[in-house]
């Protein structure tokens, strides 16, 4: 068997959160993404600090970067989104509701407002 060389990128663990409301809308951002160069949609999230927990990173997130509170998140799943050559520890929590915050969003976590931030999640 002939041997090959091997590499694996190793990312930071975060958590990602799926905010729902009661017209059954999730709360996105649209954001540019420089890879592909154009605007796209993403739930809010990033990286669990040491010593934080993955819920508390989902909520935390959620806050500082739409300006909403979520209500209780509740773990749905843990998973790496690309598995192969790079370890990427996703830990993915839902919340039912969310209430207007008083943080207000710095210009490097201000989204682009496509309207309201609510979509719905069926369509």
């Amino acid at each position: 068997m002939e041997r090959f060389e091997h590499h694996v990128v190793r990312l930071f663990r975060v958590a990602v959160a799926a905010v729902i409301d009661e017209q059954d809308r999730v709360l996105m951002l649209c954001r540019y993404c420089f890879v592909p160069q154009q605007w796209g949609w993403e739930l809010p999230g990033g990286i669990v600090d040491p010593g934080e927990e993955a819920a508390a990173t989902a909520a935390r997130e959620t806050e500082e970067e739409t300006g909403w509170r979520p209500g209780p998140v509740e773990h749905v799943v843990s998973y790496q989104p690309m598995i192969g050559m790079v370890d990427s520890p996703h830990e993915i929590f839902v919340a039912r509701g969310a209430k207007r915050s008083a943080i207000p969003l710095t210009r490097k976590r201000r989204a682009k407002s496509p309207g309201s931030p609510w979509t719905t999640s069926r369509g």
